[in-house]
Order: structure tokens, then C-alpha cells, then sequence
């Protein structure tokens, strides 16, 4: 992959010939293909994250929901993060406990794939150390398979929504930036939809 080759490059001292730049969408072209994908999933919500989940874009539909639930917005926010917060949308999910441990499950998994990378690290050591965070969920079970689908509930405005969530990345990139670049894009589902059991 485009990471591992660059973990190469630094590791040979050739870091300055890395091809990967600060801003995965600083190229025009790659810009108007997620501002179209973003346009175009639209009413649904969808989000443009970075290898950290940090939030770089959102469409109307993201910004409506994530205004009318926390009232009050971040200027930059994590995706993971905002969860775990008291006052992100901890505060409004529905089975909060099993969105949460499938997060940290998600975590945990994509640390021991990359173990070099010191920024999932540190949010997987963040969100561990925030309160209501059950202390079992500190030591990983990777024997117990991955949790496929697991539905978003929020209770805004005493109505409850739902989505289920999928994740698409651009195929053969030539920069780790790109590499790392997701778009989330969350489809409604019904609110009675089961969940799976941490």
C-alpha cells in the first residue's frame, strides 16, 4: 500500500521524496469527485474522514443532523471522539454501550494492523480513558469476529432516526494521504432494527 511504502521511504531516509501531501483533497480532481459523491447523497448524511477520523467534510444532510441533535457544533471534530464525549452524541445515541464497544473493537483491530501509527494509538488510549468506559474493554478479543453492521440510533427532538453506515476509499491510490481518505455514508434504517450484542 501507499502507507507502507512511504513507511519504507522514511525508514531508507528518503523522506523527502514522499509523495503524499498534507491535504488528501488538495487535487482539484479528487475535490469535485467527493464534493459530488458528498451532493449527491444527499438528504443522507455522509462524511469525508481522514486515517484519524477527523471529520474533513460533511454534506447538508451531516450538518442538519449533527446541528439539530448536539445544538451546538465543534469547528473541527473527530468522529470517534465526539461518541465518547458527555456532551457529543453520547448524549443523544441510543445503545450508546454497543456502539462504543464496536468502535474501540474497530480500534483495537486497526491499531494491530498498523502498529506504527502513533495517532490511532493515542485516540484508542483517549477513548479508553473517558469515563463510563467499561475497563474490560481495555483488553481486545480478536477471536470474537468483527461486528458487521451495527445501527446508528439518535433520539433528536424526541424522534428516534436510524442508519447503518458504509465506508468507501478510493481503489489503487498513488499517495498514503489518499490512501487514508473514507467516505462514510450513513443510509436510514428502521428504528426497531436489531442490534448485534457486544
Amino acid at each position: 500500500s501507499p502507507r507502507q511504502r512511504d513507511d519504507l521511504l522514511v525508514a531508507a531516509g528518503f523522506d523527502a521524496y514522499l509523495s503524499d501531501a498534507a491535504d488528501p483533497l488538495a487535487d482539484s480532481h479528487i475535490r469535485d469527485i467527493v464534493d459530488r459523491m458528498l451532493a449527491q447523497h444527499d438528504p443522507f448524511p455522509m462524511l469525508v474522514l481522514d486515517s484519524g477520523y477527523d471529520v474533513l467534510r460533511m454534506n447538508d444532510g451531516a450538518t442538519r443532523l449533527f446541528t439539530a441533535a448536539l445544538r451546538q457544533m465543534p469547528a473541527r471534530w473527530n468522529a470517534v471522539r465526539l461518541v465518547f464525549e458527555p456532551d457529543g452524541a453520547r448524549s443523544i445515541l441510543e445503545d450508546w454501550a454497543l456502539v462504543a464497544f464496536t468502535l474501540v473493537d474497530r480500534l483495537q483491530r486497526e491499531v494491530l494492523l498498523d502498529p506504527h501509527n502513533e495517532r490511532l494509538q493515542r485516540l484508542l488510549d483517549e477513548i479508553l480513558g473517558m469515563p463510563g468506559v467499561d475497563a474490560s474493554w481495555r483488553r481486545p478479543d480478536f477471536s470474537r469476529p468483527a461486528t458487521p453492521l451495527i445501527p446508528l440510533r439518535f433520539r433528536v427532538d424526541g424522534e428516534v432516526v436510524s442508519f447503518v453506515t458504509t465506508v468507501t476509499r478510493f481503489s489503487a491510490p498513488q499517495t498514503s494521504a489518499l490512501d487514508a481518505l473514507q467516505l462514510e455514508a450513513w443510509f436510514p434504517v428502521e428504528p426497531a432494527a436489531t442490534p448485534y450484542s457486544p
